[in-house]
């Protein structure tokens, strides 16, 4: 009779939202992660963080976020910068699309370890509590510098629109 409860009690539970659930929120899912190879070392090593947006040659590859939306970034390569706010010294270098669906100002919301520095395409943008851009329709790279202090940070972003704003957005796959 324990099992028949256990059984209806699951039954009842499909399809309602759980911790398991993945969200229909704007969150970023896809990623790529800049790969530790000699030139991105002796790039972020000698000049600093300007390279990631400007270098062509770096390697970058696919990593995806949890189903809560959270990127793991303690097993992810993590460079020393040159200049590094950072106090370990190393920085992870992630990024990832996004697709303005029609112009105007964009936020970014993220939670977990907080990027340092961030870009939209080669144009560096303010950090703070309300990340904004404005972004032309079509798609965007945004790339984030974060340091890693600690072996299970996470990143965790989702795409949004300030108050005021009638652009709309959404994260690429």
């Amino acid at each position: 009779s324990g099992e028949l409860a256990d059984l209806i009690a699951f039954l009842s539970a499909l399809g309602e939202e759980g911790p398991y659930a993945i969200s229909t929120r704007p969150v970023v899912r896809s990623w790529e992660v800049l790969l530790d190879t000699p030139t991105a070392k002796e790039n972020l090593r000698a000049t600093g963080m300007e390279p990631v947006v400007y270098n062509g040659e770096f390697s970058w590859s696919k990593v995806y976020s949890k189903v809560s939306g959270d990127l793991p970034l303690g097993e992810l390569p993590s460079f020393r910068v040159y200049g590094s706010y950072s106090g370990s010294g190393s920085t992870v270098f992630v990024r990832f699309q996004i697709e303005a669906l029609s112009e105007g100002r964009v936020g970014f919301n993220f939670t977990g370890s907080q990027p340092v520095s961030a870009w939209v395409g080669t144009e560096e943008i303010e950090l703070g509590d309300d990340a904004a851009v404005d972004l032309e329709k079509g798609a965007h790279t945004v790339t984030l510098a974060i340091p890693v202090d600690e072996p299970d940070a996470v990143i965790h972003c989702e795409i949004g629109e300030p108050e005021g704003s009638s652009a709309r957005a959404r994260p690429l796959l």
